[in-house]
């Protein structure tokens, strides 16, 4: 369960950092506020789009093989962030990373349910997002360390 809550808080800091980002890549590859503002709910369309398909999958193949195949693309994908060279390649890369994530949250919460019991089925379903809340805190500290003023 603790790697599960570690890699939601990556999850969480890989979604939410563009924002702590975008002073510096907005200069850098030429982005406006509204591409970039753009750009960044991209993410959100294909993560919205494909949650309920990645599940489907998810119970076909196996939850331990779905979900690392989820943070492997996911992972590949965030290094491919530092080949963004304009606004088309940053939607390219925003919608990309959004359809890897999107079964990550629901394929851990389905695959707790299949781990634990009914008895502790509650409480591990309520401590796997309560921890990774902790990602807000994280997320701040990852991008001071990251992005230097």
């Amino acid at each position: 369960m603790p790697l599960l809550i570690v890699a939601y808080i990556i999850s969480f800091i890989d979604r939410t950092n563009i924002g702590m980002a975008k002073a510096t890549m907005s200069v850098d590859i030429g982005l406006s506020a509204t591409a970039f503002g753009l750009g960044a709910g991209l993410f959100f369309l294909t993560y919205a789009v494909l949650e309920i398909p990645s599940n489907l999958f998810l119970t076909r193949i196996g939850a331990r093989r779905w979900i690392a195949r989820i943070m492997i693309t996911w992972g590949i994908l965030s290094c491919g962030m530092a080949f963004v060279t304009g606004p088309t390649s940053f939607y390219v890369m925003r919608l990309l990373l959004g359809a890897a994530e999107a079964g990550l949250y629901p394929g851990i919460i389905y695959y707790l349910t299949l781990w634990f019991g009914r008895e502790e089925r509650a409480k591990a379903t309520g401590l796997f997002p309560a921890g990774g809340l902790s990602g807000q805190y994280y997320r701040r500290a990852a991008g001071r360390i990251v992005i230097k003023p």
